[in-house]
């Protein structure tokens, strides 16, 4: 038995601008300095469930929420990413 795939590759995205927000600008800064992909870089929208997962800035008796935003630029071809802190 033989099987035949077609495989269709959608466009090349890269990365954008990141933002972070919701926490003190030291705080931001550390995270951005552990945000290993570049602007300019393609963009692989698994990276940021990676990044979330071992990033360990926390605040001691508080529990954090991320929300994520991707903002999609179809005629520039680029994924700005949002990252909005909840510190409950």
């Amino acid at each position: 038995m033989n099987y035949s795939f077609v495989v269709k590759e959608g466009e090349l995205y890269h990365m954008g601008k990141l933002e972070i927000q919701g926490v003190e600008p030291e705080q931001a800064h550390k995270l951005e300095q552990g945000w290993k992909l570049g602007e300019g870089e393609p963009y692989d929208s698994t990276y940021v469930e990676q990044f979330l997962s071992r990033t360990l800035l926390k605040v001691p008796g508080h529990k954090w929420t991320w929300m994520t935003f991707e903002q999609i630029n179809d005629e520039q071809k680029t994924v700005n990413v949002r990252l909005q802190v909840k510190i409950e």
